[in-house]
């Protein structure tokens, strides 16, 4: 049996019950260490859209590039009450005057750059629906914050998109995404 020992005290590491270590750490979030030692954290702005009509597609991500990305959190308002949908989607889309979405890099200074096609449009056509991830629920003029733990993986090839619900409303926000490294 090996005994994991300190080098300058020459003392034991202690071991619970289940054979689990005890120690005193400092522990960072992943998309942190991944900023920090990798500079692949951005924020995706949603400039200030406003839907042609209920059910539209507004936000379009794909993954053009060989790595998974993970989006962590969304944060969206809209200057009336309605539902947010987070979809994954196929096909190609159809603009009716896309704006390309320009990444930011969250550790400043930066050039790094995801692989992705990112657009926002009053009304993205040509997707099919895949499945709901995530449904948010927006008050007027209040910033919803949608978290989520395990994240949502995008690997090479694949898509999400963000439908409103409402027949108006301007919308703008954030998708913070992340790069699994």
């Amino acid at each position: 049996m090996s005994i994991i020992r300190d080098a300058a005290t020459h003392s034991g590491a202690k071991v619970n019950d289940f054979g689990q270590l005890l120690v005193e750490a400092t522990t960072s979030t992943e998309d942190r260490h991944i900023n920090i030692n990798h500079q692949e954290v951005w924020t995706l702005p949603i400039a200030a859209t406003d839907p042609a009509g209920a059910g539209d597609y507004f936000f379009y991500f794909k993954n053009t590039g060989s790595e998974t990305y993970f989006i962590t959190d969304i944060r969206i308002s809209s200057t009336v009450a309605g539902h947010a949908h987070l979809k994954h989607v196929t096909g190609t889309p159809v603009y009716v005057g896309a704006t390309t979405v320009v990444p930011v890099n969250r550790f400043l200074g930066s050039s790094k750059t995801p692989a992705a096609t990112v657009n926002t449009d009053t009304d993205i056509t040509g997707l099919s629906d895949e499945g709901t991830l995530f449904h948010m629920v927006l008050e007027a003029d209040k910033e919803h914050h949608m978290r989520t733990s395990a994240g949502v993986m995008i690997p090479p090839g694949q898509a999400v998109s963000i439908s409103w619900g409402a027949a108006t409303g301007i919308l703008e926000g954030t998708v913070s995404i992340v790069a699994l490294v």
